[in-house]
């Protein structure tokens, strides 16, 4: 999809994944993601006030989801007998984590930015 048949915000947020995935959040510029997004500084604040909520915008979702999907599959196995958990753990039959797995595949630039470039963040 060509740049000029994107939204505005599509572009911010093609511009600020690129930037902080190469550069990490700390290390970003948002005269950069502007910029490289086709527009002014001026302009960007009408959709976020700061470069925090642009990076939580991109992953809040995911993390969110990884988070909450881990905190269940925690509790899913302390409910279980003593015995299923040992029969899970030996036999690594485990597809909620495999889930997880899938999804991280699924969302894989958002879930870099997690886990590679969320320095400076509350990720």
């Amino acid at each position: 999809m060509s740049n000029e048949t994107l939204s505005t915000l599509e572009r911010i947020h093609n511009s600020a994944k690129a930037e902080f995935l190469q550069k990490g959040f700390k290390g970003s510029s948002l005269r950069s993601i502007v910029k490289s997004a086709g527009m002014t500084t001026g302009a960007f604040y009408g959709y976020y006030k700061i470069k925090e909520k642009l990076f939580e915008a991109l992953v809040e979702k995911h993390y969110n989801f990884i988070i909450n999907r881990f905190k269940e599959i925690k509790e899913e196995f302390a409910k279980l007998p003593k015995e299923k958990q040992f029969d899970l753990v030996i036999n690594g039959n485990n597809n909620c984590m495999l889930e997880i797995l899938y999804y991280v595949y699924e969302h894989l630039d958002e879930c870099r930015l997690i886990i590679c470039s969320a320095q400076g963040t509350r990720f």
